[in-house]
């Protein structure tokens, strides 16, 4: 059996790698087109990652209707906020180390719009005011100044059937939120009592 190794420089990936075309690596820009503003605007779906204290990356989920996030100018994005668990990861890291990365999913759509940029964390009641959901405002809003942007082609979204329910899971073979967090945590109810407690947050706590 071959032994194992471990790729530590970039000749030794471009060994195992083809260099990508030239395609793949002009199509990176610095700002938000007339094209990345019509994805964002149909994207109800996002991850960002962002960079602990300590250096550790986190991502974490957002999502609304299509168009929640809010495109100011060429350079900028702005996300708002929406109740969650108020561990505050993203903002905490963001306020330590304000690089982020967002990648941009739209249900159906094969292709992803990827960005990278500075983040800051505001407090703008105007801007808040324009991204009322469900007449709720966001109390906080993530703005990005945009340096990197580029599409990703559909391979991943197409080799796991993301949008074709008959590929997808049995669900009821998936470990739900409650069952896992009450050992994780080491809580003391029920599973049954932290089912209805995960099941009354995502009821009634959306906005």
């Amino acid at each position: 059996m071959t032994k194992a190794s471990t790729i530590q420089s970039v000749d030794a990936l471009r060994e195992r790698v083809r260099p990508p075309a030239r395609m793949s690596v002009d199509k990176v820009i610095d700002h938000i087109d007339d094209l990345a503003a019509e994805f964002i605007a149909a994207t109800p779906f996002i991850v960002i990652s962002s960079v602990r204290a300590d250096g550790q990356v986190d991502l974490s989920p957002r999502g609304d209707p299509p168009g929640f996030m809010t495109v100011l100018d060429r350079k900028t994005l702005a996300i708002p906020d929406r109740p969650g668990n108020r561990r505050a990861d993203t903002f905490t890291n963001i306020i330590s180390n304000p690089e982020v990365g967002i990648i941009c999913m739209i249900p159906g759509h094969e292709d992803t719009l990827r960005l990278a940029g500075r983040a800051e964390l505001v407090d703008d009641p105007g801007l808040a005011e324009t991204m009322v959901v469900a007449g709720h405002t966001p109390p906080l809003i993530i703005k990005v100044t945009v340096n990197r942007l580029l599409t990703h082609c559909a391979k991943a979204m197409v080799r796991s059937h993301i949008w074709d329910p008959e590929h997808w899971p049995d669900g009821a073979k998936v470990p739900s939120h409650g069952k896992m967090v009450k050992p994780h945590g080491a809580l003391s109810q029920t599973f049954d009592e932290m089912e209805a407690l995960v099941l009354d947050d995502k009821l009634n706590n959306l906005y």
